[in-house]
């Protein structure tokens, strides 16, 4: 069945290109994502090595560590992490290193009913976060079909979210939204919390393809965390910068909110005048939010 087995012979210490999510826990040490190996290793912040979680020992595809994110308790006894190419989340017991549970993401989605594909075709680069502000817990992930390479378009692909009711992610059951990512595949996708009072929005950057092969440039979008939150029908707000790409949405983990009003920020590393472009954006975004909140309460 084409599986890949774990080489116990890779050394700690040693990576496969790429490195992801990169996380430092309550007690001071450094979680990453080793995925061209299959594992997640953990090191002191002095780069001593402590231990690894071997994701899958058999895997039916390499690079099945993506995003780590913790439980809530002080110790943080479990850790989440996304599953790109088997489209999984899986959960480990932070203190032997056991998988403790796995759901796949077309299992979660489908209880959203969305009449799309978010139900049935969800394709991979899941994201797990933890929203502290509300004590919540988002996934997402993207969906859609293709004809070889290219991407059957319409329908298009879709963004799907599960957003947590309550800080049990387990019980407490789900909101589900889906928005359909126009001009074709939003690909790489990264997500921020950004927790004012009337902007609030989750952030999220794209590197946008059509048909899945050409590049056509970064995308930032801002979806409406006060209404995702509560279960109500949520606006999005995108953004194309046309030609460039890699960029990242801010993202607050610590216990202070940005002052309300301030716009949600987008960066990238490449030019001075390049990051100048996406502030502005940041700017009207906030505005367009501001000015829809002012209507929604009229």
């Amino acid at each position: 069945d084409d599986k890949i087995t774990y080489d116990a012979k890779v050394l700690p210490q040693q990576f496969n290109n790429p490195v992801h999510g990169i996380r430092m826990t309550n007690d001071g040490k450094i979680v990453l994502s080793d995925r061209g190996n299959n594992r997640i290793q953990v090191f002191e912040k002095d780069g001593k090595f402590i231990r690894e979680y071997p994701l899958l020992r058999d895997t039916t595809a390499p690079g099945v560590t993506g995003s780590t994110v913790f439980w809530t308790d002080k110790n943080q006894s479990y850790w989440f992490t996304s599953d790109d190419p088997n489209g999984e989340i899986h959960i480990f017991r932070k203190s032997d290193g056991v998988r403790v549970a796995a759901f796949s993401l077309n299992t979660l989605m489908a209880q959203g009913s969305f009449g799309n594909l978010c139900d049935t075709d969800n394709f991979g680069d899941p994201v797990v976060l933890y929203d502290s502000f509300e004590d919540r817990w988002i996934i997402t992930d993207f969906a859609f079909t293709r004809t070889g390479s290219n991407i059957n378009n319409p329908p298009g692909s879709f963004q799907c979210f599960a957003v947590s009711k309550s800080g049990d992610p387990v019980s407490g059951g789900w909101n589900f939204f889906s928005v359909n990512t126009t001009g074709g595949l939003g690909d790489y996708p990264k997500f921020g919390i950004w927790p004012t009072a009337t902007n609030s929005a989750y952030l999220a950057t794209y590197n946008l393809f059509a048909n899945a092969a050409t590049f056509v440039g970064g995308m930032a979008c801002a979806f409406d965390r006060a209404k995702m939150l509560a279960g109500q029908p949520a606006q999005s707000i995108c953004y194309t910068i046309s030609g460039d790409g890699g960029y990242l949405p801010v993202d607050m983990d610590g216990p202070t909110p940005p002052l309300d009003g301030a716009p949600g920020l987008f960066v990238n590393y490449e030019t001075f005048s390049s990051l100048r472009g996406l502030l502005a954006t940041a700017r009207a975004r906030h505005d367009e939010l501001a000015a829809q909140a002012v209507k929604d309460a009229a």
